[in-house]
């Protein structure tokens, strides 16, 4: 790492495909569905589980439909009341890219909400409710440590996507490294992904941190 706490893009690329090289054998069993490493994009699938409110059953919406709640006998508006408020459950697809920012030099997470249950909305509450930890909410409703949530066209696809703003991205692994080795740079997206990843509970297959096994003497 030539110029920590900044990344070129070619050790960008080269921490990108050993990162892919070395995941997609841990991917069994993770939340994460999909690597892959193309033309200088990093990109991860991971499906969100969420809770939604149940449908009313057929009775009800057919009585709440024709403004007939009147004729919902007491049983009955037990049952729709016990059945409505049931939670369901759901999931979210979501496509994180990881980018090299020639501008601040160091990586930049994207990502996009690929499918969304009908009635979910693709905007950022929908981000903020199913995504993001409540812990980490405060953090990114302002340009902290982590930055902020913003949103542009993305530079590969050119369709709207959700972004970390990286203003603040390089300061961070610098203070981060202090206590922890970054010789490579796998060494660095791993840290660096470690840092952004927890705001949205994508978090690092365990595998990939532990330590390589020493050489048999």
């Amino acid at each position: 790492m030539q110029h920590f706490p900044s990344i070129s893009k070619a050790e960008f690329h080269d921490g990108c495909q050993a990162f892919y090289d070395t995941i997609v054998s841990v991917l069994d069993g993770n939340s994460w569905l999909q690597v892959a490493y193309e033309s200088d994009v990093l990109s991860i699938k991971k499906e969100y589980i969420i809770k939604t409110p149940s449908t009313l059953n057929e009775k009800a919406t057919d009585i709440v439909q024709h403004g007939n709640e009147d004729l919902i006998d007491d049983e009955d508006h037990e049952i729709i009341c016990r059945h409505s408020s049931l939670p369901e459950t759901d999931r979210i697809l979501v496509e994180f890219s990881i980018l090299w920012s020639p501008s601040y030099q160091v990586p930049v997470l994207w990502f996009t909400l690929n499918r969304v249950p009908s009635g979910i909305s693709t905007g950022i509450e929908t981000v903020y409710q199913h995504l993001v930890p409540e812990t980490s909410r405060p953090a990114l409703n302002q340009v902290g440590v982590m930055g902020g949530i913003s949103i542009a066209h993305h530079p590969k696809s050119d369709l709207p996507a959700f972004f970390i703003h990286p203003c603040n991205t390089a300061e961070a692994l610098y203070e981060i490294c202090q206590q922890r080795s970054c010789r490579t740079a796998l060494d660095y997206l791993v840290i660096w992904l470690g840092l952004v990843g927890p705001s949205f509970n994508l978090y690092i297959p365990s595998q990939l941190l532990l330590p390589a096994p020493e050489d048999e003497v």
